[in-house]
């Protein structure tokens, strides 16, 4: 029998908890943000029911059609996440409905987004460096040497609050090897906690996603994006 939402949710707290205490970090905090690309509004309006707060949708266009409609969830009590590649024609649709981005990876998006946070009255608006810690274009991302020259121009732009990092594993699913992706991103926030950014420290690290989330919180993840393990399998 399939699981509700409310049971995987359940399932997956428990597990968050779990791979806390086995790492250690018992007291820390680990937000769950709800991936809701290809799944219904009334299946969201569930996961919201039982006490999440914060979705992610990967496409503008996607969220626009589910959820600025007149018949659609509030969007005010929601916390908003964009957290797929994000082009820089859709960041003035972007900026004024999302509390933050997790997918920065280029000088031309940094300063679009700075740009209309400032017109929209969102400065500074919150942001993640997506690094790309696997090699494979495809996923986007700074690469990691030259993740600190960006992040210094990045943090010097007061219209920004660069919150942490953010980074996607590979698609092996090898435990080790995933879990040295997400090590590595830990021990890269912690080079850049020890430098004097302009902005401030950006201590967050959003990785982990269905198939590896609690390696990632193992390794220190402070946001996991979880769309099939809350919601199964989703239409494409």
């Amino acid at each position: 029998m399939k699981k509700t939402v409310q049971e995987s949710l359940a399932e997956v707290l428990n597990r968050v908890e779990k791979a806390k205490v086995h790492s250690g970090r018992s007291s820390d905090t680990v937000r769950l943000v709800a991936v809701t690309k290809g799944v219904g509004l009334d299946t969201i309006q569930q996961v919201v029911q039982a006490g999440v707060k914060d979705l992610g949708e990967n496409r503008w266009q996607e969220f626009r059609d589910k959820f600025l409609s007149e018949h659609s969830i509030a969007v005010r009590t929601i916390q908003w996440h964009f957290i797929g590649r994000l082009q820089k024609n859709k960041v003035k649709h972007v900026v004024p409905s999302m509390c933050c981005i997790h997918s920065l990876d280029r000088w031309d998006l940094a300063g679009e987004v700075e740009r209309r946070a400032v017109q929209e009255g969102k400065s500074p608006f919150p942001v993640f460096v997506q690094v790309n810690m696997t090699g494979n274009p495809a996923q986007g991302g700074v690469k990691e040497n030259e993740l600190f020259t960006f992040l210094e121009k990045l943090t010097a732009l007061e219209g920004l609050k660069v919150c942490g990092f953010m980074t996607i594993a590979p698609l092996c699913q090898e435990e080790k090897k995933t879990r040295n992706i997400f090590s590595r991103l830990r021990e890269v926030r912690d080079m850049a906690r020890q430098r004097k950014l302009p902005g401030g420290v950006p201590g967050e690290l959003s990785m982990g996603m269905s198939d590896d989330y609690e390696w990632a919180v193992q390794e220190g993840a402070t946001i996991v994006r979880l769309g099939r393990a809350l919601f199964g399998e989703r239409r494409p």
